[in-house]
C-alpha cells in the first residue's frame, strides 16, 4: 500500500509542468478517487497509528523497534507520526536551545543561568532507530529519552530521531531555526566530534527540509550561518548528496519540489 502509494505521488510530480492532450490527461473523477484512497492509505495502516501512540508516549525504544520492521516505509510521511517526532526532537532540544537562543542572551531567566548538568547523566534515544550508520547497534538503556544540556549532546539525542523524520522537519519551522542555531553553537564549542555530528544533521534533516520547503530566506539564511562555518569539501558533499537525492526522485516530496522548480524556471 505504501509502495504504491509512493509510486503515485512520484507519478503526479513527474506531470508538472508537463502538458496532457486528449486521453492522456486523467478525468477528474479518476483523479479526485485517486487522492481519496491515498488520503485513506496511511490511516487504514494499523502500525502506524500504535506508532504515533507509542511515539506520544515518548517510547522511543518500542517504537523504534517498530520503525524497523515498517523498514521502507517512510514514517514520518503520515502527519500524526511525523508531528510526534517533531514533538520529541522539541522535548530533546529545548533545554539546551534556552542557553544559546537570542531570547536567553537578551533576556537571561534564572533556568539559563543554572550550571548544566554532567555529561555523564544525559541519556539518549535507543539505538538502533535510525537508519544508515549513524545510529550504531546497541540499544541498551531501554529506550529512555533525556534532553542534552549543552548543544553538541543536544543534537546527539535528537540525531536518532532526525533520522527518522528526515525531510518532513520542514513541516516545522521554528524547529528547523532550532537545530540550525544549535549546529552553530556546537560548533563554536570547538569539542572534536561537533562537525561529524553537525554534518550528519545536515545531512540527513536540515538540507533535505530546506529543499521541500516554501521559500523562506530566513531559513537560507540559517543554514548558510551553519554552512559557512564548514570546509569547503563538507560542503559540497552535502550539496552533492541532496543533489543526488533529487535526481533519485523515490522521495515524492523532492520530486515535487525538483519538478516545480523545473517548471518555475521555463516561465
Amino acid at each position: 500500500m505504501h509502495a504504491a502509494d509512493v509510486a503515485r505521488q512520484v507519478a503526479a510530480a513527474k506531470r508538472i509542468g508537463s502538458a496532457l492532450f486528449g486521453d492522456a490527461k486523467p478525468a477528474p473523477a479518476e483523479e479526485a478517487e485517486a487522492e481519496a484512497e491515498a488520503d485513506g492509505g496511511a490511516a487504514r495502516m494499523q502500525p502506524l497509528g500504535v506508532l504515533s501512540a507509542l511515539l506520544q508516549l515518548r517510547e522511543w525504544g518500542s517504537a523504534s523497534r517498530l520503525m524497523e520492521l515498517l523498514d521502507g516505509v517512510d514514517v514520518a510521511s503520515y502527519p500524526p507520526v511525523g508531528a510526534a517526532l517533531c514533538r520529541i526532537v522539541d522535548f530533546l532540544t529545548k533545554p539546551a536551545y534556552a542557553t544559546v537562543s537570542v531570547g536567553a542572551r537578551l533576556l537571561p531567566s534564572k533556568e539559563a543561568q543554572k550550571p548544566p548538568v554532567p555529561a555523564a547523566a544525559e541519556a539518549r534515544p535507543a539505538e538502533g532507530g535510525g537508519s544508515g550508520g549513524g545510529s550504531g547497534g546497541g540499544g541498551g538503556g531501554g529506550g529512555a529519552l533525556s534532553a542534552g544540556s549543552t548543544p553538541l549532546l543536544a543534537l546527539q539525542a535528537a540525531l536518532p530521531v532526525l533520522q527518522r523524520l528526515g525531510l518532513h522537519l520542514h513541516a516545522q519551522p521554528l524547529l528547523f531555526v532550532r537545530l540550525c542555531r544549535l549546529c552553530v553553537a556546537s560548533l563554536a564549542a570547538g569539542a572534536a566530534e561537533a562537525a561529524g555530528m553537525v554534518q550528519e544533521v545536515a545531512e540527513v534533516a536540515l538540507l533535505p527540509a530546506l529543499t521541500v520547503s516554501a521559500t523562506n530566506p530566513g531559513h537560507v539564511y540559517e543554514l548558510w550561518r551553519l554552512l559557512e562555518q564548514l570546509p569547503y569539501t563538507a560542503r559540497y558533499r552535502l550539496y552533492g548528496l541532496v543533489h543526488a537525492r533529487l535526481e533519485e526522485g523515490a522521495s515524492p516530496l523532492m520530486a515535487k519540489a525538483r519538478a516545480t522548480t523545473a517548471d518555475e524556471t521555463k516561465r
